[in-house]
């Protein structure tokens, strides 16, 4: 959920997408953000009720399949120091290129997946945990920047996706680990 501030509360729903209602949850939310595995996200907006009403509100948001093919740019310089989750400031440099692309009339409809990705050292858990919150110190800059958060999805692989052989224990230089501590971008054309 997120309302006009565009502060965001997480729910996780049943098999059936539903989940209950309760006292965290002020009427003041305004858009919902649906998530699955291996479908794209989806979004639905929705009007604030009155205050004081009980109701029930039932919303359908259509998910796609991640068969379906987008665009993917990868970020140069967007990299990481071991165990860390700032942005340097070469890579916040890349991410003013994405915010002056996302702000382009051509694009404004686009949404985006930075997706980030660790090197094979430490846990897998750790390593997941620490690539979203690679993910989300992106997202935060961008937002930072003026572009809306409904727009821009956070996504941690960890080291499930490494593009080198410096898997765990392989010994590997400390330029080949760097080269998997990386964030990847994908254009998300709007539904």
């Amino acid at each position: 959920f997120e309302n006009e501030q565009k502060k965001r509360l997480n729910r996780v729903t049943n098999s059936e997408g539903v989940f209950e209602w309760d006292d965290e949850i002020s009427m003041d939310f305004m858009a919902v953000h649906v998530s699955m595995i291996n479908y794209w996200d989806g979004y639905q907006g929705f009007e604030q009720p009155p205050s004081g009403c009980l109701l029930s509100i039932q919303k359908t948001v259509t998910l796609r399949p991640r068969t379906e093919e987008s665009e993917v740019i990868n970020l140069e310089n967007i990299y990481y120091d071991l165990d860390k989750a700032l942005l340097r400031a070469e890579g916040k440099s890349e991410l003013d290129k994405l915010v002056r692309y996302m702000s382009d009339e051509k694009y404004r409809t686009f949404r985006v997946e930075l997706s980030s990705h660790t090197d094979s050292r430490n846990s897998d858990a750790y390593n997941k945990d620490l690539s979203q919150r690679r993910a989300q110190s992106c997202v935060d800059y961008i937002i930072a920047k003026g572009i809306d958060p409904i727009r821009i999805i956070a996504r941690g692989y960890g080291e499930s996706q490494l593009v080198n052989r410096c898997a765990d224990g392989v010994a590997c230089t400390e330029d080949e680990h760097q080269a998997n501590r990386r964030t990847e971008l994908r254009l998300l054309p709007d539904e």
